[in-house]
């Protein structure tokens, strides 16, 4: 009776809100948790420090009663017989003790099994398997057209209703817009805020379409990760491990989004293609395994979906064609992109021919020596407003691969640090860059 009471609620208010809507019939209450990271560890992994927290008072009261340092989302999923919660790995940083709240605000211990920084995806499971059997895993649908009606489901409020928020899928219209519906995310009007990250996003027939991942703060838009991608990338991290696999070539692809040609502007040192590098360098691509390359994302989705120790043929637009085996992309791979990147990138304001720099890994550390005197870069930031802690330089590898679609890495250097100071689109602002 209390559940029904709740949802009666629920129901109400929604309508309260918009006449001609109501959320989709699903049973929330065994299907999505209230995710809260407590107790943070010092800075040993990739680590946002940015905290936005909104001013809305249903969660300042749930992060207070629950004496949370991050809050979010997270969607129950059954995979092989077994019961995860998928959330975003944004909100677990510098997490110590994970624990997802019902909609009593029952907690139950959980443990990471792992988690996609390219994609912010976490994979999480109960502490105690028995568990399980108190929740029920959600179905999961496929987005159909533009405009059609969803539904965001966020964190559990202290009085046991969920965040609810409703839109309509809509067309992507500026640059960064595309960046995001074309590596697989769901654009709505549904205006989600904070605590709603991992949450899901139901179709009219309760499906969940897509993981709610971040939000355009100036035009209110949501992006949610597509139910597609999001189902691989899970499975992915599940049969790994925990560490997910990617192909590794050591090639930067690159696009100038003003004529749209894509081509390979670079080779990686000691990497699988580095023995074709006179045969690949500066050429434009045709296709990739018999799959045309239209654009930079063409290459990303195809390179998503290959296995490591898989051939790749690449055929340029003269029809030759190269074919090589790819590798695992692992630490070392990471670093050498990490080392390759701030070789090739570093600016030092003062070394303008930068014949006094010299960049390389001592002690699982990167050194950049310029000038006689050596630095460690130990952080790196996007746009002054993100800062990350790095344990080593395959977490800066990680970073590069990341933030490479939008443009060229710069990096500064402030009294403490050596930093990628932002993404450089002064000079090139329409290139788009890609690190496999």
């Amino acid at each position: 009776m209390k559940n029904l009471f709740v949802l009666c609620i629920i129901f109400a208010s929604i309508t309260a809100k918009s006449q001609d809507t109501s959320p989709p019939h699903i049973d929330l209450f065994k299907s999505v948790l209230t995710i809260v990271t407590q107790e943070p560890d010092n800075c040993t992994s990739i680590t946002d420090t940015t905290r936005d927290i909104p001013d809305i008072n249903d969660l300042v009261e749930v992060m207070d009663s629950t004496k949370a340092y991050e809050l979010g989302t997270g969607i129950l999923y059954k995979y092989k017989g077994k019961k995860y919660i998928i959330t975003c790995q944004h909100i677990l940083y510098k997490a110590g003790r994970i624990i997802g709240f019902d909609s009593n605000y029952e907690g139950y211990e959980l443990k990471l099994v792992g988690t996609d920084m390219f994609y912010d995806v976490a994979v999480l499971e109960f502490e105690c398997s028995d568990n399980e059997a108190h929740f029920k895993s959600m179905s999961f649908g496929t987005p159909k057209t533009e405009n059609d009606e969803v539904w965001s489901i966020g964190y559990w409020k202290w009085n046991g209703e969920p965040s609810i928020e409703s839109g309509n899928m809509i067309d992507c219209i500026e640059l960064a817009d595309l960046h995001f519906t074309e590596m697989g995310y769901i654009k709505s009007d549904a205006q989600t805020a904070g605590g709603f990250s991992g949450g899901p996003l139901l179709n009219k027939k309760g499906k969940v379409i897509g993981m709610n991942t971040c939000l355009n703060r100036k035009s209110k838009a949501s992006y949610a990760l597509k139910s597609e991608r999001l189902k691989k990338l899970v499975h992915n991290i599940i049969e790994n491990d925990g560490s997910i696999q990617r192909v590794y070539v050591g090639l930067r692809f690159s696009q100038d989004a003003t004529c749209g040609k894509v081509k390979i502007d670079d080779i990686i040192a000691d990497s699988p293609a580095a023995k074709y590098s006179k045969q690949l360098e500066n050429r434009y691509i045709k296709s990739i395994n018999e799959t045309p390359v239209c654009n930079i994302y063409d290459v990303l989705m195809k390179m998503e979906d290959m296995k490591a120790g898989e051939r790749i043929t690449i055929e340029f637009k003269n029809s030759d064609r190269i074919s090589f085996t790819t590798n695992r992309l692992d630490k070392k791979s990471l670093q050498n992109i990490a080392l390759h990147a701030v070789q090739k990138y570093y600016k030092d304001p003062n070394d303008k021919k930068r014949k006094r720099t010299k960049v390389k890994i001592d002690e699982g550390q990167i050194v950049v020596i310029h000038a006689g005197e050596k630095d460690i870069i130990k952080t790196a930031g996007i746009d002054e407003d993100r800062i990350y802690c790095l344990d080593g330089p395959a977490q800066l590898g990680i970073l590069i691969r990341l933030f490479g679609l939008h443009g060229y890495i710069e990096l500064g250097k402030d009294d403490e640090h050596i930093f990628i100071n932002q993404m450089n689109f002064s000079k090139e602002h329409n290139k788009r860059v890609l690190y496999y």
